[in-house]
């Protein structure tokens, strides 16, 4: 099986945000029967800037106001909101299916270092 291949179920997955030094704090539930298609995506679109290019259209709107300099987002396989991502409180959880961190000052993130901040447009994951 190639990757891409298949359809994936993320509903009652979640996407979940954390500011830069402390526990993720916000989160927006994906709907029951929601899905993201092969080599396709499903976009959450946040609240917050206004800065940038329109989006397309997205699949879900949620009401997580990001900071633009630095923070983190979780990609969580069930809706229980993380309780980890500050400093010192590092997330291992196996229901965690991405983390990006973003900025100076990120606390946790998956890979050797945070990300440097995108853009208005920039997609998370």
């Amino acid at each position: 099986m190639r990757p891409g291949s298949n359809s994936v179920a993320i509903g009652g997955w979640s996407v979940q945000y954390g500011s830069a030094s402390n526990d993720f704090s916000q989160k927006v539930d994906l709907p029951a029967g929601a899905t993201v298609a092969p080599e396709g995506y499903y976009l959450v679109q946040l609240s917050g800037g206004t800065t940038g290019s329109a989006l397309p259209t997205a699949d879900l709107t949620g009401s997580v106001n990001m900071s633009a300099s630095a923070g983190k987002v979780a990609l969580v396989k069930d809706t229980t909101l993380l309780t980890c991502g500050a400093t010192g409180n590092s997330c291992s959880s196996a229901s965690i299916a991405d983390l990006v961190g973003y900025g100076n000052g990120a606390s946790d993130y998956e890979g050797a270092a945070a990300t440097a901040p995108g853009g208005a447009t920039d997609a998370m994951f």
